[in-house]
């Protein structure tokens, strides 16, 4: 599928130019003594080496990025600043790949006309894109918190992006198998059986904990609500699918739980045996509504509008989509969820400017950018649209590409500083 039309090459030019990008961009970061990125490698990275690996643990127990830095510059003779490039070149190119992966999966299931080029073009997008920032906005001095789908400033979140998409691919046959036993599998077979689903999602989702837990302390709440109220569907029906159906969320619950084991631990170490957060005698507590938005942003209204304004916009235009289709529910229900984490929890202390639970609602944004492009695609290629339709879905992607030259600006003041 990808070599249709001879323009296969196309899709890897685009993973060149974002590994160039990324490099150059992670280069520019650690000359920045008060990046993430400079924080991850000049403090994490020797505990994690040293006589007090444990402590160094403790401190960041999400530690496959700091881990994959260590080995690569164990191995090769280059130098710790280019294996810290190195290794964020390649999750951005296999986040980049698992995004070409989901559109060809989608163009297949939907017999969409796309070339390899298109399908290039709108995964380096997603791989760019950046909130709309505009100055006058920024009163007091502030930076109007819209916060990204790709916070390239940060090393492990970046690593956790492409689970994030996995977790959803795997995740979406699985529930919509129960829904339509017919259901073959637009991202895994599931045409016999759920095993080789199941265990690629248990494994997956893991591997996102060991990526940064953010992802799934949004996702498995996210799904457990869709799974619930579906049950509780059920129930009212009684249609005798109530005891069935309660059986897969056990199942659902078992494929969860060696990532929610390995929440816990970190948990554990964060604020109980004096990790990054119990050293100081912080906590996680309940905050009023949008406090910790509110210290990045003056206006979390316009935030949410600028950061998320294409997804919202397809969310308006196809709304029965994101409220009964199995792929819809999932992202936004994961956004939902992220946004109410992002609303109500924190950390007491001076931790509570860290906004620590931001990550997770911009692990749902992904969820929902990423099903709206997918779903707009659709949409476009839909036959007997009227004439408003049409205007609005050429209206969505001239949203969409101003957040990707948005992304282009971000990068431009990157590079020039």
């Amino acid at each position: 599928m990808l070599q249709k039309k001879g323009q296969g090459g196309s899709i890897a030019l685009f993973a060149v130019v974002l590994a160039f990008i990324t490099y150059s961009f992670s280069i520019a970061e650690l000359q920045n003594n008060m990046s993430d990125f400079a924080g991850h490698v000049y403090t994490y990275i020797p505990l994690l080496r040293g006589e007090e690996s444990l402590e160094g643990w403790m401190a960041v127990p999400y530690l496959m990025w700091h881990l994959c830095v260590i080995l690569l510059e164990s191995l090769t003779p280059i130098p710790l600043e280019a294996a810290v490039a190195f290794t964020s070149c390649f999750f951005a190119v296999f986040s980049y790949y698992v995004l070409c992966w989901m559109l060809t999966c989608v163009q297949k299931r939907y017999f969409l006309d796309m070339t390899p080029l298109q399908i290039g073009v709108i995964a380096f997008s997603l791989s760019i894109i950046q909130p709309v920032c505009m100055y006058w906005f920024d009163t007091g001095s502030q930076y109007l918190g819209q916060f990204s789908i790709n916070p390239l400033h940060n090393p492990t979140h970046m690593c956790v992006k492409p689970f994030t998409l996995l977790c959803l691919c795997f995740t979406y046959d699985i529930l919509e198998k129960y829904c339509n036993p017919g259901h073959q599998g637009m991202f895994i077979d599931v045409s016999k059986n759920l095993k080789k689903a199941y265990i690629s999602l248990s494994a997956t989702l893991l591997l996102s904990c060991m990526a940064k837990p953010v992802f799934a302390e949004m996702f498995i709440p996210a799904v457990g609500f869709i799974m619930l109220f579906t049950w509780l569907g059920h129930v009212l029906k009684k249609d005798g699918m109530a005891k069935a159906y309660f059986n897969k969320c056990l199942i659902m619950l078992l494929v969860s739980a060696p990532a929610l084991v390995y929440i816990l631990v970190q948990f554990l170490a964060y604020f109980i045996f004096g990790g990054s957060y119990g050293g100081d005698g912080s906590h996680l507590m309940i905050t009023e509504w949008m406090q910790v938005w509110e210290m990045y942003s003056e206006n979390v209204t316009a935030s949410i509008a600028l950061g998320m304004g294409f997804p919202l916009l397809v969310l308006a235009l196809n709304a029965g989509y994101f409220l009964k289709d199995t792929f819809g529910r999932l992202a936004l229900s994961g956004y939902v969820v992220g946004l109410l984490e992002a609303a109500l929890l924190g950390e007491s202390g001076g931790k509570i400017t860290h906004g620590d639970f931001l990550w997770p609602m911009m692990s749902g944004m992904t969820l929902l950018w990423v099903v709206a492009t997918l779903r707009l695609l659709v949409l476009e290629q839909t036959q007997n649209k009227s004439r408003l339709q049409r205007i609005c879905i050429q209206a969505a992607w001239f949203v969409f590409y101003l957040f990707v030259l948005f992304g282009f600006i971000f990068l431009w003041d990157t590079f020039k500083q």
